[in-house]
């Protein structure tokens, strides 16, 4: 399902599982803001490509806010929604290296979990294409058609090996929880973020951006584990 897709009525919007008992581990909400490029020249060669990353930890405080500049020589050809919705202003080549991105996330997937809305884009986006693939829901939201043995939502052991071979991190896995497990609508389908949000919070963020965005995932994940005391 698109990240940001069409969804049903918010107040139709719930959180479908009870939370295990929260841990003390850190954790770090992400949220990326892409466009669609290419390879001129180079056959299919249409990608996601990352514009934008907010990053906050499980106190709210936003630890990345930044413009990743698209690879050299790529051309884009739709940034409708990054400049419509996420107000960034169509210069592409402004920004930081998307190195510098993932290295900050890979040296905090050494003693943290990663959390987030629809994370296999965002995963997919930052180059963990290996994390990407795992992060994806293939066990639905009913928890008796389970196959694993984690709880709805989170996924253990993803790898984070980035290219040819893992840098700047101490172990070479994560575990995320995916927050489409948990919030859906009454009927069990996936809703948008800003309709869990507005459902759970009766309010909504002013600004729709990464960090805005990652900001709501994780207030709705501290929410969710107060639920299990």
């Amino acid at each position: 399902m698109p990240k940001r897709g069409r969804a049903t009525s918010p107040s139709k919007c719930a959180a479908a599982f009870r939370a295990p008992e929260p841990e003390s581990t850190p954790a770090y909400a992400f949220d990326c803001e892409m466009v669609t490029a290419e390879f001129p020249g180079r056959a299919s060669s249409q990608f996601q490509c990352v514009v934008s990353v907010g990053v906050v930890d499980e106190r709210l405080e936003k630890i990345l806010e930044a413009r990743i500049k698209v690879p050299r020589g790529c051309h884009v050809t739709d940034d409708s929604f990054a400049r419509a919705r996420g107000g960034l202003h169509p210069d592409w080549n402004k920004g930081i290296d998307r190195h510098a991105a993932t290295s900050l996330l890979t040296r905090f997937a050494a003693t943290g979990v990663f959390v987030g809305w629809q994370l296999d884009n965002d995963l997919r986006c930052l180059g963990f294409e290996r994390a990407a693939d795992q992060a994806k829901d293939r066990g639905g939201w009913d928890p008796e058609a389970r196959t694993d043995s984690a709880a709805p939502g989170q996924r253990e052991g993803l790898s984070l090996a980035h290219g040819s071979q893992l840098q700047y991190c101490s172990q070479d896995t994560v575990t995320i929880f995916e927050l489409t497990d948990y919030f859906r609508t009454a009927r069990g389908r996936k809703c948008q973020l800003v309709e869990a949000y507005q459902f759970i919070f009766g309010k909504v963020l002013d600004a729709h951006n990464a960090a805005a965005d990652a900001q709501m995932t994780m207030e709705l994940y501290n929410w969710w584990l107060k639920q299990g005391r």
